[in-house]
């Protein structure tokens, strides 16, 4: 909440004392175990033990049928040697191998056994560490920015960040979460919407993309049960 209403300091407090509470799980292919040492909440389904939501939609284990594919976009992201696309990132082709498709590994543990090995995970420590080093950039702690940014990167085997001033740790701290929260929660697309690049973005991305589609209509039956909601959000009829 904090950072999305841009309370830098109040942003930086509470990521700091969660960073404090939880610790960076050091093995990026146990990040999302029950056990993971990074997660701060997650959810665990009430029925029999069965795979988690994410890993039922999103893990791709027949072509042709699945629609979830990570796009070339996404993929094209990511650095070289980013340790995040080696564990998290799965491909399967076709018998012939004429087609290839690409989806999130986040989530591996495929029941085949009695235990669930996953919960879904809705907050985790690495986050906190995003959100504090935006927060500490907005507030002109370049040092301490860098310092979260390159505690991520390097657990992905990558270098230091180059970022040095506001334009660029936004741009890097963006970047970053782009390739370490990717298929969680619709982290990219609130990303985009809060620091008002999703027009620029989208628009090149999506050919039928209009400004106004960062927002939903508001419903007609509640338009005609409060007309105090008028008038209707701009790109939808009245």
């Amino acid at each position: 909440m904090y950072l999305y209403t841009e309370q830098w300091e109040l942003a930086e407090a509470m990521a700091h004392n969660l960073i404090d509470l939880y610790s960076l799980e050091p093995n990026l292919n146990e990040v999302f175990l029950k056990e993971s040492t990074e997660t701060i909440w997650q959810l665990k389904s009430g029925v029999a033990p069965r795979n988690t939501q994410e890993a039922n939609q999103l893990v791709i284990r027949f072509i042709p049928g699945q629609k979830y594919a990570l796009t070339q976009d996404l993929l094209g992201s990511f650095e070289k040697g980013d340790l995040r696309y080696t564990n998290w990132v799965g491909r399967l082709s076709n018998s012939d191998h004429t087609s290839t498709l690409y989806f999130p590994h986040k989530y591996k543990a495929i029941l085949t056994e009695t235990e669930r090995l996953e919960y879904s995970i809705q907050f985790r420590v690495a986050e906190q560490y995003l959100i504090r080093a935006e927060a500490r950039a907005q507030r002109g702690d370049i040092a301490g920015a860098q310092k979260d940014i390159n505690v991520l990167r390097i657990r992905a085997g990558l270098p230091n960040t180059t970022a040095s001033n506001l334009s660029e740790l936004m741009d890097a701290i963006l970047q970053e979460r782009r390739v370490e929260l990717f298929a969680e929660q619709g982290h990219r697309w609130f990303d985009l919407k809060r620091t008002g690049n999703a027009n620029a973005i989208l628009n090149a991305l999506k050919p039928n993309w209009k400004v106004t589609d960062v927002l939903f209509p508001i419903p007609e039956a509640e338009l005609q049960f409060n007309p105090n909601l008028l008038p209707q959000n701009n790109g939808y009829s009245n």
